[in-house]
């Protein structure tokens, strides 16, 4: 995308814009203090699922290779990497912890990155990719 497209048009993500994008920086500081949704244990199964592990480090790999906009508009079909925007207040979540924490730490809109049959929740600021929580199994956070 060139900036002489986007000059005199508006957008809702005043965090996002930048002069001179650059590729995400990825941080897990504001992520839920929680083994199912957060950093599991070592001896969780989902750590023990290597293909699902190998999925979710290859989706963190293509968000630090995107710049802002090229991950916002990544296609949400794509299966690593696929990219949706989280209106927290229509969805319908089936863990309450996760809606609330959501809407108390996220300073700017939440993203929801694919990764295989697990999903990435996570918030954009600063050329930072904030993540907040892991949906390792599909189903679990919200119903799809």
């Amino acid at each position: 995308m060139k900036l002489k497209e986007t000059t005199h048009k508006q957008t809702p993500f005043l965090n996002l814009r930048e002069s001179k994008p650059e590729k995400l920086d990825i941080s897990f500081t504001k992520i839920i203090d929680d083994l199912n949704f957060g950093l599991p244990a070592s001896s969780s199964n989902n750590i023990n699922d290597k293909t699902k592990v190998q999925k979710l480090v290859k989706t963190l790999m293509h968000i630090r290779e995107q710049k802002p906009h090229e991950l916002i508009q990544t296609p949400k079909q794509q299966q690593i990497g696929g990219c949706e925007k989280c209106d927290i207040k229509k969805w319908q979540f089936k863990e309450l912890k996760i809606k609330n924490f959501l809407e108390q730490t996220a300073q700017s809109q939440i993203f929801i990155v694919r990764a295989g049959d697990s999903r990435i929740f996570g918030s954009i600021n600063n050329n930072c990719f904030f993540i907040h929580c892991i949906e390792y199994t599909l189903g679990d956070i919200y119903n799809h």
